[in-house]
């Protein structure tokens, strides 16, 4: 078990061999959809998005992390750095979140 616990803003980048993914623009909320093969899509809330450029940067709660260090985020953390790879944004954790990474075959960097 792992708990990362941070507060400063990184840059990452994201191994996507094992978790190809599609980031889809929505009316809708913010979401991320992960299918049983382990695929998952990123769907981005227009407004959302508008503000993430603006702001310059998303935090893993933004794409649905709980940051409780009991629930396994991991998903919405590798979600966050596609994101923010693509947008050439910064990511930053959530104040006084414990993000829990659970045993799934995921990268985020």
């Amino acid at each position: 078990m792992f708990l990362i616990l941070y507060t400063n803003m990184v840059s990452g980048q994201l191994n996507t061999s094992q978790n190809p993914l599609a980031i889809i623009p929505t009316s809708n909320i913010t979401a991320v959809k992960q299918f049983e093969n382990g695929e998952f899509n990123i769907y981005v809330n227009h407004d959302d998005l508008k503000r993430f450029k603006r702001q310059g940067f998303v935090q893993y709660g933004d794409m649905g992390a709980i940051g409780d260090g009991v629930l396994d985020d991991m998903i919405y953390i590798v979600a966050t750095h596609s994101l923010a790879n693509i947008y050439g944004l910064d990511v930053k954790a959530d104040n006084g979140a414990k993000y829990y990474i659970g045993d799934k075959e995921m990268t985020a960097s």
